[in-house]
């Protein structure tokens, strides 16, 4: 069973999310907040990272320390508002796919499977 760790702030989105993904029969550890994931997650046994960027601790600065740890797992950003420059930058840093909120269930659960 993959191991994917949520970072979400929105508790509706992270619970909603959090479900969706366990009944695809992923695990799940869901966090409100960038650090207390980065404090307590081996993240190399993690599957699969999904994160928000906008929350007390940025998703954008958990990409940066899991890529300082050199830690390649694959990264998906979910948020509701990004530039294309935001976008750029991102993926310099090693994510691999941004997915915009809303967004629509059979594909967020399409790029899940495509990355694990």
């Amino acid at each position: 069973m993959a191991t994917i760790v949520l970072m979400e702030d929105d508790n509706l989105v992270r619970n909603f999310v959090t479900r969706l993904l366990q009944m695809q029969g992923y695990n799940v550890l869901a966090f409100e907040d960038a650090q207390p994931a980065l404090d307590t997650v081996d993240f190399s046994q993690v599957d699969l990272m999904v994160t928000d960027l906008s929350m007390p601790t940025p998703g954008e600065e958990a990409i940066r320390i899991i890529r300082n740890r050199n830690i390649q797992i694959p990264i998906i950003v979910v948020t509701g508002y990004i530039t294309g420059e935001k976008a750029l930058y991102l993926k310099t840093l090693g994510v691999q796919e941004i997915v915009r909120k809303p967004f629509d269930l059979n594909e967020f659960l399409a790029v899940v499977q495509r990355l694990i």
